[in-house]
């Protein structure tokens, strides 16, 4: 039975191929970094641009339209979970192969905690922002982009 047009897709798939572009994304990036001896802290911000973009070009190259408001909101929240999951689970792999985790822990006794909270909700209202904005504008764009072509 095929969907109507108007019909809640199952986003689970979408949000899997999220993490995945994502993960892939923050190792290129950081490949890169190191071979190009760039110091910068923008990993995150860049790979969660890339994976919401391929997302959604995923969505509307096999739904025919861009994510409606309801996708749109499952989209951005769980695309949301998933960047703090794999950062977490990759801080944890990179210390526990590191050997470094009491720095760690001496380092958060000496933490602002203040401070360091508002810099986790700056960086979240941020990825928000973007997944927002990749997940409505740029969807809509690219979906512009696709019927232009006649590929939809």
């Amino acid at each position: 039975m095929e969907k109507k047009k108007n019909e809640n897709v199952d986003m689970a798939k979408y949000i899997l191929q999220f993490g995945i572009y994502y993960v892939v994304a923050i190792v290129i990036v950081a490949i890169v970094k190191i071979l190009l001896k760039i110091d910068s802290n923008s990993t995150s911000m860049v790979s969660i641009i890339f994976a919401t973009m391929m997302t959604s070009m995923k969505f509307i190259s096999e739904n025919k339209r861009v994510p409606n408001s309801y996708e749109k909101k499952k989209l951005v929240w769980y695309s949301f979970a998933v960047t703090w999951a794999v950062s977490l689970i990759l801080i944890v792999l990179i210390l526990s192969v590191s050997g470094e985790t009491n720095v760690i822990i001496e380092l958060f006794g000496n933490v602002n905690y203040g401070l360091l909270l508002g810099v986790l909700l700056f960086v979240s209202v941020m990825e928000i922002l973007i997944l927002y904005f990749g997940y409505g504008w740029l969807a809509k764009k690219q979906y512009e982009g696709l019927v232009k072509k006649g590929k939809i």
